[in-house]
């Protein structure tokens, strides 16, 4: 994928980071998938507001700041 691929040519402390903040937007995801086939669409819509959507921000945050350097160039 093209997150691993970048993992990869991260410096190590900028690489966990971002797989961390990967799984964990990744979790949430799944999450939040499972409560809305439940057909629980109230604790989807907590999941999405209060874990999903916070957690894309964090991923998407540390994504950029690993693509700035090929942005830049």
């Amino acid at each position: 994928t093209l997150v691993q691929s970048l993992l990869e040519q991260l410096p190590e402390e900028q690489g966990i980071t971002l797989e961390k903040v990967s799984l964990n937007f990744q979790n949430c995801l799944d999450l939040m998938l499972l409560a809305y086939q439940s057909n629980d669409l109230e604790k989807a819509h907590v999941e999405l507001q209060y874990d999903l959507l916070p957690n894309f921000i964090k991923w998407q945050y540390e994504l950029e700041k690993g693509l700035k350097p090929y942005k830049d160039s």
